[in-house]
This record gives C-alpha cells, sequence and structure tokens, in this order.
C-alpha cells in the first residue's frame, strides 16, 4: 500500500521532514505501567499450558501465529478477513485455501502466498526469542524481505500519476514516506538522511538494560511504534511492526502480538496517540490485544482437555480489574446484563437439544441461591432479582430420575477482585468471570465462550441423569 497520499513541491517536502521528531527517548517509556490485574492472565495461561501435553500446546501455539500471521496482511488491506475466516486459517483445517479463496474478492492465490510468507516470518521470529540472540538491523531487514517475497510492486502516486514501483526486499527506502491522517494532516516519517541513525537509535534501545527491565507488554509497544514511526522501508512497515512486537510477548509468554483486522481503527488510534506523546494510551491499547491473545491460547488450551470439546466445551474467562468508583447500582447492572446474556444463552442451547433427547430438559429461574453461596470477595446482587439458573433433565416414568444444576452471578464486593461479576454453580466452584468491557464489545466470540459453557453444563446434568437412570435399571 502506498505511504505518500500526494505529491509535494521540493518546499513543501523539507518542511514536512523538519517535522518528524524522532522516535521517543527510551527514559519516556521507563515510567508506563501495566495493570496488576494482567498477571493474573499469565498465571492462568501457564497453569493451563502445563496441564496441556506437548501436541496440544504446540498446537495451540501454531494457532496463534497463523492468527497474527493472517491478520497482519488484512490490516494492510492487502485482502479482505473476518474473524470466521481467520479461525478457519487459524485451526488449519483441510479445505480452508477454498475457504480463502471463496472470501476473498481478489486474487486468492496471492492471498495464500502473502499467509505463508508471513508466516515463515513469525516462524523466524521465534528464533530471536532466545535472549542471547538479540534484534539486529540485519534481522529487521530479513523479515522484511520474508513478508514481501510475494509483492513484487506497491503503489506510489508521481507527477506523471499513479504508478507501481519495485520492492526491494529487505532494502531501506530511499525517498521520504509520509501519510494523510485521519484528521486531514500529514505526517511525516523518518527523513531518508536521519534513517540509519534512528534506525541503530531503535537498536541500541532494544538491547538495553533499562529496555529490559520494561514489562513486555511495553517492550512490544515500544519496538512495535519505534518501526512504525520511522518507517524504514518503501512498504510493509506495519507488517515488520509487528513482528518485531511480538518478539518480546513470545520471550514472556509464547504468545504473539495478535491484532485482529476488525481493530485497525482502536489500532491506530493508539498509534496516532504515540504520536501526539501519549505513550500510556498506546501501551492500553497493546495490554488490551495481549490480554485477547492469552485469553485465545489458554482458550485453545482448555478445549483440548479430556473431553471431547464437541460435548463439553471449555469455559473462558475474561476479566479486568473492579473498576474504581463503579457503584452498587452500577455493579449490580453490569450483573443484570451479564446474567439476561447467559440466561438467554442456556435457553437457546437447551432448545436447541430438545428435540433430540429422550429425557425432558428445561432452563428456568428460581429464588433461591446457589449451594455454597458466592465465593470469597464476591456479593449477590442488591438491586433487581438475584434469582439463580437452573437446569433440570428428568426421564419419565417408569423412572423416578431427575437431576437439577443451578448458577447465579455474583458482583465483585471490593476492589481487588480482577472480575466485575462471576458466574457460580451449586457447591461454590467459579464458572466464568466477566468484565463491562467484555459485554460492551460482545461479538460472536463471546457468544461462543458462553454457549460452551451452556453446553459442557447440560453434559453434566445428562451424564449424571444417565448414571442415575442406569443404576435403577440394575436395581
Amino acid at each position: 500500500m502506498a505511504e505518500t497520499p500526494e505529491i509535494l513541491s521540493p518546499d513543501d517536502l523539507l518542511k514536512l521532514e523538519a517535522k518528524y521528531q524522532g522516535i521517543p527517548d527510551l527514559s519516556q517509556w521507563l515510567g508506563l505501567r501495566v495493570r496488576p490485574g494482567f498477571d493474573q492472565y499469565l498465571n492462568d495461561l501457564r497453569a493451563a499450558a502445563e496441564a496441556a501435553n506437548d501436541e496440544d500446546l504446540a498446537a495451540a501455539r501454531l494457532m496463534a501465529l497463523r492468527s497474527a500471521a493472517f491478520d497482519t496482511g488484512a490490516i494492510e488491506d492487502l485482502y479482505v478477513t473476518d474473524r470466521g475466516l481467520t479461525q478457519t486459517v487459524a485451526i488449519a483445517n483441510s479445505g480452508w485455501e477454498e475457504e480463502v479463496k471463496k472470501q476473498d474478492g481478489g486474487d486468492g492465490d496471492l492471498t495464500i502466498r502473502l499467509f505463508e510468507a508471513q508466516l515463515k516470518a513469525y516462524e523466524l521470529a521465534q528464533g530471536v526469542v532466545d535472549e542471547e540472540h538479540p534484534v539486529s538491523e540485519k534481522w529487521i531487514r530479513e523479515l522484511h524481505e520474508i513478508v514481501t517475497k510475494p509483492q513484487p510492486t506497491y503503489d506510489v502516486k508521481t507527477n506523471q500519476g499513479p504508478q507501481q514501483r519495485a520492492l526491494e526486499g529487505g532494502k531501506y527506502k530511499d525517498s521520504f514516506n509520509y501519510v494523510r491522517m485521519r484528521d486531514g494532516t500529514l505526517h511525516p516519517y523518518s527523513p531518508v538522511d536521519r534513517l540509519p541513525d534512528e534506525m541503530n537509535r531503535l537498536v541500541q534501545q532494544l538491547r538495553s538494560s533499562e529496555f529490559a527491565s520494561l514489562h513486555p507488554v511495553i517492550q512490544a509497544a515500544l519496538a512495535h511504534y519505534g518501526i512504525a514511526a520511522i518507517h524504514p522501508f518503501p512498504d510493509g512497515n506495519g507488517r515488520v511492526a509487528r513482528l518485531v512486537g511480538s518478539v518480546f510477548l513470545l520471550r514472556a509468554f509464547s504468545v504473539p502480538l495478535m491484532i485482529y483486522a476488525d481493530e485497525r481503527s482502536d489500532y491506530l488510534d493508539a498509534l496516532e496517540a504515540a504520536d501526539a506523546g501519549s505513550l500510556q494510551e498506546t501501551v492500553t491499547f497493546f495490554e488490551k490485544v495481549s490480554r485477547e491473545g492469552i485469553l485465545d491460547v489458554r482458550s485453545t488450551l482448555l478445549g483440548t482437555g479430556e473431553h471431547d470439546p464437541a460435548q463439553l466445551a471449555e469455559k473462558l474467562r475474561e476479566a479486568l480489574e473492579v473498576h474504581k468508583g463503579r457503584t452498587h447500582r452500577e455493579m449490580d447492572d453490569i450483573a443484570a446484563q451479564a446474567f439476561g446474556r447467559v440466561f438467554a444463552t442456556f435457553q437457546q442451547r437447551v432448545l436447541d437439544r430438545d428435540q433430540e433427547l429422550p429425557v425432558g430438559i428445561s432452563v428456568g429461574l428460581t429464588k433461591s441461591n446457589v449451594d455454597g453461596g458466592p465465593p470469597e470477595g464476591y456479593r449477590q446482587r442488591i438491586q433487581g432479582n438475584s434469582a439463580r439458573l437452573q437446569v433440570n433433565a428428568s426421564a419419565a416414568q417408569p423412572f423416578q430420575a431427575g437431576v437439577s444444576r443451578g448458577i447465579a452471578c455474583y458482583v465483585a464486593d471490593d476492589e481487588d477482585q480482577p472480575f466485575d461479576v462471576v458466574l457460580a454453580e451449586d457447591g461454590g466452584s467459579e464458572l466464568e468471570g466477566l468484565t463491562a468491557d467484555m459485554l460492551e464489545s460482545w461479538d460472536v466470540h463471546g457468544e461462543r465462550r458462553f454457549q460452551r459453557m451452556a453446553d459442557r453444563i447440560i453434559d453434566d446434568v445428562l451424564a449424571t441423569l444417565l448414571e442415575r437412570v442406569k443404576s435403577q435399571r440394575t436395581q
């Protein structure tokens, strides 16, 4: 994609070049913070990884790399994707190439070649995960050469009109590049004569002891923004920036920087915030996508346990710290929204399966609490209906067998809890934690998580009923 939106006069070019401020000094990143609750996501991921076998762990990590590699090209408008197609590519089931070609309105074969090149580059990024092999300019140029190999040209505007120029992989730019921002202003990248010093300064930052002391999310944000701000290549800079940023997340928890194509607007907002000097806003975005990447991998690992994922789906928790200053009523409103969505999901999953079953199954609401009460640090709702959801299954005569399972929604009672609300079942065991931002950005993936949870609970109820019926038959 073109980096030069229009042709400027020589004088205007010089004025724009002079506006380039250089990449931020490392000291500007040292005071930034990642919220303490982030470490809990890492602990949950490590626990899931330790419980998984080597084959499943490798498969989960490869799925993450394939997701990151596919969407990095879509972010640059090289092709089109959505979460469903990305998931298909990530899983790599038979026929995924045909699905890519079917959905892609352009050259499906080129899309696949671009993806495969990008995946190869992500695999190369893993080779720098070992801190004994530090980032270097040579390695950055090698990444560029790999990701752009299927792309022989890039589009530019010239005095003679739009043209395609040859794109030499691994070669730095030889002309000044800039872009028109969404607010209409022109934003400069590094002038060519400052490029060697800027790239050397960035690499030295990435090798410094001060950089090594930063949280991995901040390391990823700094490395990524450094490439994005310098724009050392005529094209492909975004893809390389996401690769370089991925190195530090891969080092820390074996998950790449996973920015999906439908997050492009928020992603650009984060980069523009850094351009304006708000580096903490940029870090906050990188924290969000890093958290989502961790949760995706953990969800995959939980789904590869002893149960068939088609029968017993895993649960996935997504959470933030309890928001300071939020009132009890506001917390109860969040719980009401969450419980409403969960109840609707259970109703639909029961309805979908009712016709297939030789026993009665239903889902309803009762006013009693689940056995065991709320987990520590959570409370019942004060406002509104504190009902519990109850799944019931029963076998008709001559059997006298019935099973019920209750689920309640509890609200965080202090600031230290990682979730705004939690779902708990009979016995007090926690099922799922939710946050307000998860409800606000609810999509098919959020729905799927709760469908899996509903299926698991329904399967457990039916399995218990089966054992009781079998027991009666032997009496």
